[in-house]
């Protein structure tokens, strides 16, 4: 070979490395751009295959500006604007990989168990440049975060529930990893993701509402899914993509031009309620925004005004454990969406709580009266609206309850008993509200009607006795009451009556005849416990001849004389 063929031959063989060298550098090209395009071009074929994102990817998100979808003014003069806002920055993290950032890749949430290297749990974190477009004081009327699926596993899976939670510490997208996952507070949202490709919504309309308010800082939200262990994940489009399916916050809000405060009062209550009782309030908004929360005071008995209802959207609410007796007050105010507050004023409402029934009583009898007619009276309490009527019930020797006096208005009435005996009285009382006392079945009153006196017989006596002393004995009757004692007295000879025994409860005595030999008589009465006396009738019940020293009084007996003329 000469050095002509020498130097072409070194010529060519130069060439093709230097083509070697740009297909590798083509090569080197392609990868990425391949691994980008997994993402960015969603998942595989519709036959079943599904293709996971890449991870751990190396690239920047595109520039987006927050787009108005929709502007309009309404007759009232306030403008309604329907903004796009790109999320500013995303990121997911995973529990295998605790020190990993993923802030280039696609959004995962779930749980991946795939291989050796399976990345856990993961969790998705959001967060959007609010206050740069819409300004403060602004009413949110719906905001919703919106999420493109690119994957699933399974591919035909069922709806995995999620739940989005506020953010409440700051965080990098290119920093922050499992173990430097940021604070979390409450669910804000709830959404179920299910596997078909497909835009995916939380409403975060109050959470944006917060964030303009300024109630809370804007640190973004974590979305969370099934973390059970499992292989069970959603994949989403992030901000890194290139195509259409980016994460998006559409709000729609709204820029008052209000200065009036509503107008808003409690409506009319009965002028009774029972314990538990339900209170509306309603209103208006001159300003034209319209009334976004009220509030709601009461007070007992014209005392301090209390807070019961704060910063409510419900037009009624249920007033609970109100006291028996009590007078309940209330009063509202509102507050309209362009942030006018209505002041305070007088009482709106008022009723009273009745929610115990009566309390009644019979007046207290006398043990025994001795008359068949007699007056029953009773009384009766309520600390709510007032008693109606009254019932009044009696029973005769612990018989069965019958009723005497019925829905009357009167606190006592004469009783006719028609015999002898124990009576018993109970009350009840129904208010105007229509509680009803229960009679309990247990006496309030009660009396023994007594009107006839005992009746007492001395036991008779031998006709003749040779000794002064011996022994008188008694005995009495009484079918209600019952005897309290005894009066015994005597005569001598038929002279005047002697008091012996005044106001005994013996039965029997021994007597000592005090004049000696004679005749002597002897009689009896009781007095009940009712204080009926039976009458001393004046007639010997037993008599005796005291036939103590001679002579002595022999009996005879006198026959008729009997002759022969017959």
């Amino acid at each position: 070979m000469n050095s002509g063929q020498l130097s072409e031959h070194t010529e060519i063989i130069a060439h093709v490395m230097r083509l070697m060298g740009t297909l590798m550098l083509i090569g080197s090209l392609l990868v990425p751009a391949m691994r980008v395009a997994a993402q960015e071009d969603g998942p595989g074929p519709q036959d079943g295959e599904r293709t996971a994102p890449s991870r751990l990817l190396q690239r920047e998100a595109p520039e987006r500006e927050p787009r108005v979808l929709e502007r309009k003014t309404t007759p009232q003069g306030h403008v309604d604007t329907v903004v796009e806002l790109p999320a500013e920055a995303d990121v997911y993290i995973a529990s295998e990989w605790p020190n990993q950032n993923f802030g280039m890749d696609a959004l995962y949430v779930g749980y991946n168990q795939v291989g050796e290297d399976s990345f856990g749990a993961e969790r998705m974190i959001l967060r959007f440049d609010v206050l740069s477009t819409i300004p403060e004081g602004s009413v949110i009327n719906d905001a919703r975060l919106k999420l493109r699926l690119n994957y699933s596993s399974p591919w035909d899976d069922d709806p995995m529930g999620t739940i989005l939670r506020r953010l409440c510490s700051s965080w990098g997208e290119m920093d922050v990893t499992w173990n430097r996952e940021p604070d979390w507070r409450e669910i804000r949202a709830r959404a179920d993701v299910g596997s078909a490709v497909d835009w995916y919504a939380w409403d975060v309309t109050g959470l944006v509402q917060d964030w303009v308010d300024r109630t809370h800082a804007n640190h973004g939200m974590e979305i969370i899914g099934d973390e059970t262990v499992q292989q069970r994940e959603r994949a989403f489009y992030s901000r890194e993509t290139t195509n259409q399916y980016y994460p998006r916050l559409v709000v729609n809000y709204t820029v008052f031009h209000d200065d009036q405060p509503p107008i808003v009062s409690v409506n009319a209550l009965p002028d009774i309620v029972d314990r538990d009782f339900v209170v509306s309030w309603s209103g208006k908004d001159p300003g034209g925004s319209g009334i976004a929360s009220y509030d709601v005071q009461y007070r007992v008995d014209g005392g301090a005004w209390a807070n019961w209802i704060v910063d409510a959207t419900a037009s009624s609410a249920t007033f609970a454990a109100g006291q028996d007796g009590r007078f309940y007050e209330f009063r509202a105010r509102g507050e309209d969406r362009a942030g006018n507050v209505e002041l305070f004023g007088a009482p709106e409402a008022s009723t009273t709580v009745d929610a115990e029934p009566p309390s009644t009583s019979v007046d207290p009898l006398a043990t025994y009266t001795t008359r068949s007619s007699f007056t029953v009276s009773w009384t009766g309490h309520d600390d709510g609206s007032g008693i109606q009527y009254f019932d009044v019930r009696y029973r005769f020797e612990g018989g069965s309850w019958i009723p005497w006096q019925q829905q009357t208005l009167a606190t006592s009435a004469t009783f006719n008993a028609f015999k002898d005996g124990a009576y018993a009285f109970e009350a009840r009382a129904v208010d105007e509200f229509g509680l009803v006392e229960d009679f309990t079945g247990q006496p309030e009153a009660a009396t023994w009607v007594d009107t006839e006196p005992p009746s007492t017989m001395v036991t008779p006596l031998p006709t003749k006795t040779d000794e002064t002393n011996f022994i008188v004995s008694w005995s009495g009757h009484d079918d209600v009451s019952g005897i309290a004692y005894y009066d015994v007295r005597y005569r001598y000879n038929g002279g005047a009556w002697v008091m012996w025994r005044p106001q005994t409860l013996a039965t029997s005595d021994r007597f000592s005849a005090p004049y000696g030999d004679g005749i002597y008589d002897f009689e009896a009465r009781a007095v009940d416990r009712a204080g009926l006396q039976e009458p001393f009738l004046g007639r010997p019940e037993a008599s005796i001849i005291v036939d103590a020293q001679a002579p002595f009084v022999v009996p005879r007996t006198w026959l008729p004389l009997l002759t022969n003329d017959g």
